[in-house]
């Protein structure tokens, strides 16, 4: 009818999308050769330094980008004096916050920023730690944000080695576990930061923080038995130890420092089989309240091995009617529970 707009019908609106994303896709790629070439060519301008730009924007993921883009600033930095780099690296640090608020998972996104903060003259690590917190409170289970805040408290620890710092990042780690139990990577970070804990708590307070740990844990997976995350935590909290006055074969470096990861439980006053049996009759409760999950019958297969091995005691029947079961609920492992019962 004449006065009213034409409404456009799907086919239209499809055919001006395909169309709006078959430019895109064509600049794109024009976008890329380009950089690739003069990657290939070793042409460290100016444009080629815009291109880089405009690829970090497009797609960070696109490496060699930024292999291209920190072969140029290399060549202008040596040239420039410290207070023109410092202030070019300022610069980078913001296109790389604008780049990670909308790919926050990318690899070369975070490997470019360490990279930029490590040719400054005067980086700023504490302002790092605030804003990789303020990212993980977006997102607390980013991998990458955890992993480059391992690494900047790394270079904190070096400007300022007095600093409880790891006592301030294993509480760090403790909100987020509160937040959610089944935060696998604040799990993680925390069994990097306990042994320099224990290492730095007096001797006669170190059983109280073990004990904590085993508490925590335990609130975790009787929260949610089937989340994998507190019972790796626990199962390795069972298996590992360290001993600050010993090295030894087994042993492991934690933050520059050789620990011995053997006989800590009796080193801090804790009987090892004592816990054992306690974590047994724990998790045995928790097999009895959800009999088709596998975390708990796994655990409690391993704790009493664990205690079978230390004490010579006969649990391998029990242990192994656990397996059965375990074939028959986790059957993608069946073989693995086989195994471990021809073990026995």
């Amino acid at each position: 009818m004449h006065g009213r707009r034409k409404v456009p019908t799907t086919a239209e609106i499809d055919q001006l999308r395909k169309e709006k994303e078959a430019h895109k896709i064509k600049d794109y790629c024009a976008l890329n050769e380009l950089i690739l070439q003069k990657k290939k060519d070793g042409v460290l301008d100016k444009e080629s330094f815009q291109l880089t730009t405009k690829m970090a924007r497009t797609n960070p993921d696109m490496y060699t980008a930024w292999n291209l883009r920190r072969d140029i600033l290399k060549r202008d930095f040596a040239q420039l004096s410290k207070e023109e780099i410092q202030e070019i690296c300022v610069n980078e640090l913001s296109l790389l916050e604008e780049v990670i608020r909308t790919t926050p998972k990318s690899y070369w996104v975070w490997n470019h920023r360490r990279w930029v903060l490590h040719t400054m003259p005067e980086p700023n690590w504490k302002r790092e730690l605030h804003l990789v917190g303020k990212m993980l409170d977006l997102d607390s289970r980013n991998f990458h944000g955890w992993s480059y805040r391992r690494s900047v408290v790394a270079e904190l620890r070096k400007i300022s080695p007095n600093e409880e710092i790891d006592a301030t990042e294993f509480a760090y780690t403790t909100s987020k576990i509160n937040q959610s139990f089944s935060n696998g990577s604040a799990w993680h970070y925390r069994s990097k930061l306990l042994p320099s804990v224990l290492l730095q708590t007096p001797a006669n307070q170190r059983s109280a923080l073990l004990e904590n740990e085993y508490e925590l844990v335990k609130a975790a997976f009787y929260t949610d038995p089937e989340d994998q995350s507190a019972w790796i935590y626990h199962r390795w909290l069972i298996g590992k130890s360290w001993n600050p006055g010993t090295t030894s074969e087994n042993s492991q470096h934690t933050h520059g420092e050789k620990i011995s990861t053997s006989n800590v439980i009796e080193s801090i006053g804790l009987d090892r089989v004592k816990i054992l049996e306690r974590e047994i009759e724990a998790v045995r409760e928790l097999v009895e309240i959800e009999p088709e999950c596998k975390w708990p019958l796994q655990t409690l297969s391993y704790l009493q091995n664990e205690l079978r091995i230390t004490t010579a005691s006969d649990m391998a029947e029990e242990i192994r009617e656990h397996l059965t079961t375990l074939q028959v609920i986790d059957q993608l492992r069946k073989g693995r529970y086989q195994d471990l019962q021809d073990a026995l």
